[in-house]
């Protein structure tokens, strides 16, 4: 069973209803979809690490996006480069040509670290996703194995040869 992309789904057929339904779902089921969380994660890149470290996009709703800052004086100094930060987001993602009217900055030292802490642990949680596990009867795991009892078949002790043999292992299935 093949899953289908988001993207897709949106144009499938049966959705023509939901996009028709009402004025305020029209502009959620656009041809050209956009991943706030992305936005999110390449903050840095349009704005520079240093503000990136202060500030953070916190929602994008009826052409306003709203950034959430730690302290007032990111906030102005964020509010004085609004057309810039516009057209870099423009640039990263031509989806939003026109869609972003106006920024409005908003600042809240404790709401800013629950979303920066929030990002964070979704950041980890792909990451673990991620995780590859080294399973002991796979083509990989039994070729390196093999490889690593020639290597240290001339060690004695027979703990410490099993350690060398995993640590070879582990060292070697993802780095090859």
């Amino acid at each position: 069973m093949k899953f289908k992309s988001l993207n897709e789904l949106l144009k499938d057929s049966s959705f023509d209803s939901l996009k028709n339904s009402s004025p305020m779902t029209s502009n959620v089921f656009s041809d050209d979809t956009f991943d706030f969380l992305s936005l999110i994660e390449n903050w840095h890149m349009i704005i520079g690490e240093k503000f990136a470290k202060y500030s953070i996009p916190l929602k994008l709703q009826y052409g306003t996006l709203t950034i959430l800052s730690n302290h007032s004086v990111f906030a102005q100094h964020l509010g004085f480069l609004e057309e810039t930060i516009k057209a870099k987001i423009v640039e990263h993602y031509p989806a939003l040509k026109g869609k972003i009217n106006s920024i409005k900055f908003q600042n809240n030292p404790r709401h800013f670290q629950e979303q920066v802490n929030s990002h964070a642990n979704r950041v980890k949680a792909k990451i673990e996703e991620k995780e590859i596990i080294i399973h002991k009867q796979s083509p990989r795991y039994k070729e390196l194995e093999r490889k690593a009892q020639g290597i240290f078949s001339d060690l004695e002790d027979d703990e410490i040869k099993e350690q060398m043999i995993s640590i070879y292992i582990q060292n070697h299935y993802f780095n090859d």
